[in-house]
């Protein structure tokens, strides 16, 4: 029911997209890289019904907690101890209950959702400058080459070695809204112009080594002039080749 129920939602925010979210699972949480959401479940079982939502909730935090290490091990590779532990913090403070399921074997399901943002975080985020207002594009594409993780935290480098673009340039509120980032499959700019706007720009890439992207020297150069704001914003939408059928 509870999936049903996510899987409408998704259908009543963004019809032409709910066939191309990039949805991942890792141990029951799972986590939506194009809607930024986070969901997972806390399950308990007892005599006493006063005691079961209680325990539930306590039964789902902690398994978030011992799952989220190998969440930054694949979707935030440079993430310390430090920041997970404030991670697992910070997403405890803003979950949101969204079902409760009793049954007659004294057995209570706990759906919780958040924003994904709150699962990561970085110590370099940009603080908010007034004087990034404009850019010259409404948006950034990046067309993958091929899939890989995705990434909360990455960098975007040149073939030279060269690094463009890092966590340390995106703005703290923005990065909080929408991590550097949403990610699709086999979607026109069109079908992402909520997130990128009208007139984005459009890049290939691909990831050389886990969270680095690897662009054109001359592409990246003749998009970055005149779009730091777009950067700092991070309106970006990374866009994997279509699954097979």
């Amino acid at each position: 029911m509870a999936m049903r129920r996510f899987m409408l939602a998704l259908l009543l925010v963004s019809p032409q997209l709910a066939a191309q979210q990039v949805v991942t699972a890792l141990d029951g949480v799972r986590l939506n890289w194009s809607q930024l959401r986070l969901e997972f479940s806390g399950v308990a079982h007892d005599t006493t019904l006063a005691k079961l939502e209680k325990q539930a909730w306590q039964q789902g935090f902690q398994h978030l907690k011992q799952v989220m290490p190998r969440i930054h091990a694949q979707h935030s590779p440079t993430a310390g101890a430090m920041v997970v532990q404030q991670a697992a913090e910070r997403v405890f403070r803003h979950l949101q209950l969204r079902e409760t399921v009793f049954s007659s074997d004294h057995r209570v399901r706990l759906t919780f959702s958040g924003a994904l943002a709150n699962m990561f975080s970085s110590a370099t985020l940009s603080r908010d400058d007034a004087r990034l207002s404009q850019a010259r594009n409404s948006g950034l594409i990046l067309r993958a080459v091929r899939y890989f993780p995705p990434r909360a935290v990455y960098e975007i480098r040149g073939k030279n070695g060269q690094r463009y673009f890092d966590v340390s340039m995106v703005q703290e509120k923005h990065f909080r809204r929408g991590l550097m980032g949403r990610y699709f499959r086999g979607v026109t700019a069109a079908q992402v112009a909520r997130y990128v706007g009208r007139q984005p720009q459009e890049l290939a890439v691909r990831e050389t080594s886990p969270a680095v992207l690897e662009v054109d020297d001359r592409a990246w150069q003749s998009f970055a002039a005149g779009n730091a704001a777009l950067l700092a914003q991070a309106r970006i939408a990374v866009i994997f080749p279509a699954p097979r059928t």
